[in-house]
Order: C-alpha cells, then structure tokens, then sequence
C-alpha cells in the first residue's frame, strides 16, 4: 500500500497477476463506494486495464466525500478469470482512509 485513499482525489489499484496476459479474459475487483470520472455518479464493480508497459493490471478511482457516500469501506476484492474459465480466489486488499 502506497498512502492513503483521500476524499476527493483519485487512487490506483495496481495488481500483479502470475498468468500471462494471452491467458487472462479479465482481472476484476468490487469496488469501493466512490464516483466515477463524471465525479457525480456512483460506480459498481468493475474490471482494471492491463498496462503493457509496466505488464500490471490498473485500476483508477475517484473518491467523492465520506459524508456524502456515506459507507466507509474497508475493503476491496480483486480476482481473475482465464480465458478457459477458471476463476481465482478473491484476493483482498485494505484501504485505509487518511484522517484529516
């Protein structure tokens, strides 16, 4: 973990998978309650982009308020899917939230 999820800014979820790319159909993850890049809209699970470069999975998120999303989570899970359709366990990551 590198710093802390703060309202109103964005944070990148980085995940390293032992597969070849060709291999994957998707790497997934739940979520936090946070907003999409309308800065307005509420997101639902999603799936994270391959970075060929740097040959990770990524993520970005936009945190709105606590006050206003109201749930504070503590946890996000991230998983893959092969192309042949084996799923792998969950694998959860902790967000800490910075206190002002």
């Amino acid at each position: 973990r590198e710093g802390a999820v703060e309202e109103y800014r964005e944070f990148t979820l980085v995940a390293d998978v032992n597969l070849p790319y060709e291999d994957i159909e998707g790497v997934y993850c739940s979520n936090p309650i946070n907003i999409d890049d309308s800065k307005m809209t509420l997101m639902t699970d999603g799936f994270l982009e391959y970075d060929f470069g740097k040959k990770v999975w990524i993520k970005r998120f936009y945190m709105g308020s606590r006050q206003f999303l109201i749930v504070d989570e503590q946890y996000l899970y991230v998983w893959a899917v092969t192309k042949d359709g084996r799923t792998s366990e969950a694998r959860k990551v902790e967000l800490h939230w910075k206190l002002f």
